[in-house]
């Protein structure tokens, strides 16, 4: 991984530290709270098939 592509996904994880995430919701829900935080719903979608554990 480059030093790049570690500092995008850092600032992806930063964004979403935004979201009003919580345990037992559905992952539209969880998208919609990502896009709510200011993330895209492409960028939302990617980041909750990259991060399941933190989606769920």
């Amino acid at each position: 991984m480059t030093f790049r592509t570690n500092v995008w996904m850092e600032a992806e994880l930063a964004l979403a530290a935004y979201a009003s995430l919580a345990g037992g919701v559905a992952t539209n829900s969880q998208i919609d709270a990502l896009q709510e935080a200011g993330m895209s719903r492409a960028q939302a979608e990617e980041f909750a098939r990259r991060y399941p554990t933190v989606v769920c």
